[in-house]
């Protein structure tokens, strides 16, 4: 498992500064501008699920596709750099994405391209059925939420959105690389929980539904990955629906866990081999969860 170095953020209501003091909700711009203080601002809270057991069920049996792709003998990333692909003796769709994958890592160090990380997860989640009925895979999905008496509007996008009639969804939000979300911007977390923010409002809004809504989401940052489960209730839509909350909460979960000592930011690196069989049984997890 792969560990990043992240920023400490106080979200103590006496870190407040200037700037939280004169924001409104008409202030809130797309989630791609989201920071720390405005998500103290829209009371979102975080915690880490330590095992997972509270995101995911505690056992999870994968099918036969998902298991072809827990390839055992690729154990780290000398096994990808040396692999001669022609000569795996699997089908064609999982050599490709064996082939998307390495080209990432190759050049992870470098600028990796939004094409090389859409690609390789493009493959991947349809190797794994998510855009088989009843779910739909929407590339570059696009969602918003309008708030507030003046309807203001916040605009979100995620690289893809997968849906279901069920009023079900799952979001993957990349990052790219180390290039783009950094220690210095807090690995752009604070965009996922924006982005999270919109989705439970835009589900809200559109369907027919029980509460609490769930939303799950998946951030890559080019090999690595981190599970979140939002829930927010009825209570929670309604206040920020109007302004921004004083009363009530919107809690993210996050797994795997981020390391207080020494700070950073732990995340499964589809690389090696025992994260990408945890990767595998949670996005299966996360199928199951969505077509039911």
């Amino acid at each position: 498992m792969e560990t990043r170095k992240r920023a400490k953020i106080d979200y103590n209501e006496n870190s407040t500064n200037h700037f939280l003091t004169h924001i409104t909700i008409d202030n809130i711009e797309s989630t791609s501008k989201w920071n720390a203080e405005i998500t103290q601002l829209m009371n979102i809270e975080v915690c880490d699920d330590v095992s997972g057991n509270s995101m995911f069920k505690f056992d999870i049996v994968v099918d036969d596709a998902v298991r072809m792709l827990y390839f055992p003998e690729w154990k780290d990333e000398k096994w990808l750099e040396n692999v001669n692909i022609t000569a795996l003796n699997v089908n064609n769709k999982i050599k490709t994405l064996i082939q998307k994958i390495k080209r990432v890592y190759t050049i992870i160090s470098k600028s990796v391209t939004e094409m090389y990380v859409d690609g390789f997860m493009d493959s991947l989640l349809h190797l794994m059925y998510f855009d088989d009925f009843p779910c739909m895979i929407y590339p570059q999905y696009e969602y918003s939420a309008k708030l507030g008496y003046n309807n203001h509007e916040i605009v979100s996008k995620s690289d893809f959105g997968i849906i279901s009639e069920s009023s079900k969804l799952l979001l993957v939000i990349e990052d790219k690389t180390v290039t783009n979300a950094t220690y210095a911007n807090n690995w752009k977390e604070d965009q996922v929980l924006g982005e999270l923010f919109v989705a439970v409002h835009n589900i809200a809004a559109n369907h027919k539904i029980t509460y609490p809504i769930q939303v799950y989401a998946i951030r890559v940052v080019g090999t690595l990955f981190t599970f979140y489960k939002a829930t927010a209730t009825l209570d929670y839509i309604k206040e920020t629906a109007r302004h921004l909350p004083n009363i009530n909460k919107m809690t993210v979960q996050r797994h795997p866990l981020v390391n207080d000592d020494p700070s950073g930011l732990t995340a499964y690196n589809f690389c090696t081999k025992n994260d990408r069989e945890s990767i595998l049984k949670y996005m299966f997890f996360l199928r199951e969860f969505i077509c039911a």
